[in-house]
């Protein structure tokens, strides 16, 4: 098996080889790789046409004068006042990179183009670095931190697979964790550890038709059950239900970004920036989704093995059916 699935990593078997169960190990694979392809294009629009908080960290006085009085003469004020254009210039520029980026990701597992998967490393860098700029943003709320775990770390686990293939049980652990804390994070901002962000609030109301306190409460409802879920996926026999959960909640809230926003008067309904709002958050729904068909048969307790082979009962049964409908 361990040979095989190397095989599909590398590119080397096609969906239109081999049998039915080489076609499920390669769309697994290719679905791994399109939430790291979409993840990488999402922000990357977002970052060229809708700016980034990294602005605010070049603009952090605090942290910068100090620096710029020691390599060189150029005072806090002139440096405020003239670098607006080469700031907003560099931030356009990590944004066309991770479009770029997005497109080379989507060719990482053709063999004549296997070089560019260690492009996934800048490209990594760039994530974390919009990512920390947001958490500086929010004045180091840990929720930030948390919630932001698993964009930063699926290009990683991409790089991961594609290096060393055979190491699935260790990825699929990481992968479970990484969805853990997101759902952690988004569940501090739910419950109102943190303040409870407007936007969340504005789409409770619009697409439930609800007041403000009721879509608090709803909010700290769905935050409770985030919790739940993020300890679950960790918990052999509440495994299964919590990754479908998982799947449901954070496609429910990626399309809310949409929906919530929908207005037919504004220039492009009023998508743009939100549908690369909902598309950088399909990792939220991917990963647990490519996890749950790695769990193996029911009757052993939900552990994880995650082999490919193993995948989940109903998942054999379509497979079986459509085997004997081959024949």
């Amino acid at each position: 098996m361990n040979a095989f699935l190397e095989h599909c990593i590398r590119g080397q078997l096609s969906p239109h080889e081999g049998s039915l169960y080489s076609k499920v190990a390669w769309l697994w694979l290719s679905l791994l790789q399109l939430a790291v392809a979409v993840t990488f294009a999402a922000r990357g629009w977002l970052m060229y046409r809708w700016d980034s908080h990294i602005r605010g960290l070049i603009w952090n006085e605090e942290a910068v004068a100090p620096l710029l009085a020691k390599v060189s003469d150029v005072s806090w004020e002139d440096f405020a006042l003239e670098s607006d254009p080469y700031i907003t210039g560099g931030i356009e520029f990590l944004g066309i990179a991770l479009m770029v980026g997005a497109f080379l990701t989507l060719l990482m597992r053709i063999p004549y183009f296997a070089i560019f998967k260690w492009a996934l490393i800048p490209l990594w860098a760039i994530v974390a670095l919009d990512s920390y700029s947001n958490f500086f943003d929010v004045h180091y709320q840990e929720g930030m931190l948390i919630e932001y775990a698993l964009q930063v770390g699926l290009p990683l686990l991409f790089l991961w697979v594609l290096v060393f293939p055979r190491q699935l049980v260790a990825w699929g652990w990481v992968a479970c964790c990484l969805a853990s804390m997101c759902f952690i994070g988004h569940g501090l901002y739910a419950v109102g550890h943190h303040p409870v962000p407007w936007l969340f609030q504005n789409m409770t109301m619009e697409i439930l038709g609800v007041g403000e306190s009721a879509a608090k409460g709803w909010l700290y409802l769905m935050g409770v059950l985030d919790f739940i879920v993020a300890i679950g996926v960790l918990v052999p026999w509440l495994r299964k239900p919590s990754l479908v959960y998982m799947v449901f909640w954070g496609g429910v809230t990626s399309i809310a970004r949409v929906l919530a926003h929908y207005e037919p008067a504004e220039k492009f309904y009023g998508m743009d920036p939100w549908v690369a709002e909902m598309f950088v958050r399909c990792s939220h729904w991917l990963v647990p989704l490519l996890v749950l068909m790695l769990l193996p048969l029911k009757s052993q307790n939900g552990r994880l093995t995650l082999s490919l082979l193993e995948i989940s009962s109903q998942t054999r049964r379509v497979l079986s059916k459509a085997t004997i409908l081959h024949k």
